[in-house]
Formats: structure tokens, sequence, C-alpha cells
């Protein structure tokens, strides 16, 4: 249970630490004005997505929660959730660690 707990948590983690090493970059002196907005959307993307799986994330407790409590039918919904969470912790951990060092290369922050 606690490394499924995990697995769940470990996106806000990653996310979270990816906005402050991005947004420490962006304080960077040596930035170009246009390379620092180009960070910056990376910063607005983690928010993003923070914002997204929270919003899957509590809406999968709050149909736990009636499913358990009012109505088993409830948990049928858990049927469109699930996969959106899945879904959600692979664009985390498998896409946007791609796509993040492809797009810094193109600012060529990373040689």
């Amino acid at each position: 249970m606690f490394a499924t707990m995990n697995l769940m948590f470990e996106p806000f983690k990653n996310s979270f630490q990816e906005i402050k090493t991005n947004w420490q970059l962006c304080k960077n002196e040596a930035l170009k004005r246009g390379d620092k907005a180009k960070v910056l959307s990376l910063v607005y993307f983690n928010v993003l997505f923070l914002f997204i799986y929270s919003i899957l994330i509590l809406f999968t407790i709050y149909i736990i929660l009636v499913g358990a409590i009012i109505q088993p039918l409830g948990f049928l919904a858990l049927i469109s959730t699930i996969p959106g969470i899945a879904f959600a912790i692979f664009i985390s951990k498998r896409a946007y660690p791609k796509l993040k060092m492809n797009y810094l290369k193109g600012i060529k922050q990373i040689k």
C-alpha cells in the first residue's frame, strides 16, 4: 500500500523540485531575456501539471469516499480516473524528462 502511495505522490515531489531548479535557473543573471522566458515556460508547465494531477487525485479520493459511504456504484467512476492518473504518472516519469532535455538543448543551456 505504501509503495502505491509513494508512486502516486512522487510526481508532486518531482514537480516541486523541477519548479525550484527552473526558478533558480531563471534567476541566473547570465540568461538573456528570451532564454529566461523559455525556461519560465517549464515552470508554468510544472505548475499546470500539478494543478491537473491534484484535481485527478482529489476526484479519486472523492469517488472512493462516496462509493464507500453513500453508494457502491460510485466506484464505477474509478474506471475513468485510474487510467488518467496512470497517464499523468507516465507523462511525468517518461515523456517530460526527454521533452525537457530536448527543449533545453534547443535554447543552448545543456551541451
